[in-house]
């Protein structure tokens, strides 16, 4: 399965950073199956400003995957992420 990620929005410097901070959470996954990677692709794509992922996703210390994909998706819950990604599978 092949990951598709949505070209970001900004200025050249603001991309190559996000782009390494999406990476850097792809990197995580490596041992992930490929229909989740799949799913976080998706979510991820629903912020496709450099902005976002500099100013909400950088420097925030010990931030997981999880609460990346609820801000992505603008969900107030994890609970509800949850049954988002239960509904995916």
């Amino acid at each position: 399965m092949n990951i598709n990620l949505i070209p970001l929005e900004g200025t050249e410097k603001q991309i190559t950073w996000a782009e390494s901070i999406r990476a850097n959470f792809f990197n995580q996954m490596s041992n992930a199956p490929e229909k989740n990677k799949q799913i976080t692709a998706e979510i991820f794509n629903c912020k496709p400003e450099a902005k976002w992922w500099i100013e909400e996703i950088h420097n925030k210390a010990e931030i997981d995957i999880r609460h990346v994909m609820r801000k992505c998706m603008d969900f107030a819950t994890l609970d509800e992420l949850q049954a988002y990604l239960i509904s995916k599978m």
